[in-house]
């Protein structure tokens, strides 16, 4: 006779606690690997949500308020010393604040610079536009087309160009960091009799060539046939109403005009401030 095992019964109660344990490590094991899959999953899916959708902030100037503007208009040497506070903006769209470095935003006249004020590093909120004032001193020193400056100051407007880049950086959760390159170019105007700053908007412009009266569309690439017709046509000299030539027209009115063609209403009205409002429809 085999003589039975007393033990036996605890052997497999052994193996079945062994097997339990190993299922549970397993299952740990699955399910630490499973969180840290998402955790880095998320990570993933934040940053390229946050970080590939961000939009370049705007850089532009204002206005400005005039401390001092001395003129000179004589025929042999023409100048200009002006003193302003110019105030620019900067703004922001994202959903996270905008770090930016110090800059230089330079002043132009015909492409000739004529000034410049610094700009100090700071940030910009989420969704809001920084406003703040930097001196600004503009001289004609460097201008060589006297014939020109003497022909804006007679008309008493001066062409001005501001330029700058500026660099920021947008932190994305403590360790990343997303760069933006804000370029500003702004073209305006300076008024000098109401001592004026203003900032040039693209604007509708009504055009017509060889009869045809159709407006000029927006410039998206469909405009190559009309560019190519302003080429052909050319540039036609100013004329004033004793039919000399001038470089640049300062006309003024002396009562109201009105004129109306088809579906286009042009009202000009007599103000001592220049202000344009206008109205599209497309169709």
């Amino acid at each position: 006779m085999v003589p039975t095992n007393p033990y036996g019964h605890v052997n497999e109660d052994l193996s079945t606690v062994a097997i339990d344990a190993r299922r549970k490590r397993r299952r740990r094991c699955l399910m630490s690997v499973a969180i840290v899959a998402g955790f880095v999953a998320a990570i993933i899916i934040l940053f390229s949500v946050t970080a590939g959708r961000f939009r370049t902030p705007k850089f532009r100037v204002r206005s400005a308020t005039f401390l001092t503007i001395n003129v000179t208009n004589s025929t042999a040497n023409p100048s200009f010393q002006i003193e302003m506070n110019t105030e620019f903006g900067i703004k922001n769209k994202n959903f996270r604040r905008f770090w930016y470095r110090s800059t230089t935003v330079d002043f132009y006249y015909r492409e000739q610079k004529v000034g410049d004020g610094f700009v100090w590093n700071e940030r910009v909120k989420v969704r809001d536009t920084r406003k703040f004032t930097v001196p600004v001193s503009l001289s004609s020193m460097n201008v060589t087309s006297s014939s020109e400056l003497r022909s804006d100051l007679n008309a008493g407007v001066l062409p001005l160009r501001s330029r700058s880049r500026l660099t920021g950086k947008f932190k994305i959760l403590f360790v990343f960091r997303k760069y933006k390159h804000v370029t500003m170019d702004c073209s305006m105007d300076l008024v000098i009799a109401t001592r004026e700053l203003r900032i040039l908007l693209f604007g509708s412009i009504q055009v017509t060539f060889d009869g045809l009266k159709k407006q000029v569309p927006i410039l998206d690439g469909s405009a190559k046939e009309w560019a190519k017709a302003i080429e052909q046509v050319g540039i036609a000299v100013a004329m004033d109403s004793n039919g000399r030539n001038c470089e640049k027209l300062a006309p003024y009115l002396t009562q109201l005009v009105h004129v109306s063609k088809e579906d286009f209403v042009i009202s000009i009205f007599l103000s001592k401030q220049i202000s344009i409002s206008y109205e599209i429809n497309f169709p």
